[in-house]
């Protein structure tokens, strides 16, 4: 069951982990035959991992915090610090400082994140350097595809038009 769903319905793992895939922060509890018990919803099998470390990870972050982080961050400016103080406190209101410190993993995974973002949102991993071959091998910048470019968005011999026709 879903403790902050409000049709609360109790589901399978797999029905739960297929309905909150666009709420990864709700907090979900499993019947272990006696009790209902805490569960996390990677638990259930719902997430993608992604390591603090790459040399004997032992903390591991999930995909989908570091999307709501990303978008967190960009949408309310909220400063990590912070954003981390919140997951600390969803992990456990009640003592939150029982929660391990994992402030500066979080920040060097952010980082790698956002690099291996822009990697992809540039075209770089699908290697875009050899399809637009007017592109500056190996840039993260997005290109506009309104701007113009000679040889890709603009007609031959634009260089011969009339001024009043710009």
């Amino acid at each position: 069951r879903c403790l902050d769903c409000l049709d609360d319905v109790y589901r399978c793992a797999g029905c739960t982990v297929d309905s909150h895939r666009s709420s990864p922060l709700h907090q979900v509890e499993e019947w272990n035959g006696s009790f209902f018990e805490r569960r996390g919803l990677d638990e259930l099998g719902m997430a993608q991992y992604f390591p603090a470390k790459f040399s004997q990870p032992s903390t591991v972050f999930t995909f989908s915090l570091l999307n709501h982080f990303h978008l967190s961050t960009l949408q309310s400016k909220v400063a990590a610090y912070d954003y981390f103080i919140v997951l600390k406190h969803l992990s456990n209101n009640v003592f939150p400082e029982l929660v391990p410190e994992r402030y500066r993993e979080l920040l060097r995974v952010v980082h790698v994140w956002r690099y291996l973002t822009s990697c992809k949102r540039s075209g770089q991993v699908h290697g875009i350097d050899t399809v637009f071959d007017h592109h500056k091998k190996g840039s993260l910048v997005t290109k506009c595809h309104a701007c113009p470019e000679p040889h890709f968005n603009m007609p031959p011999n634009w260089e011969n038009t009339p001024p009043n026709k710009w």
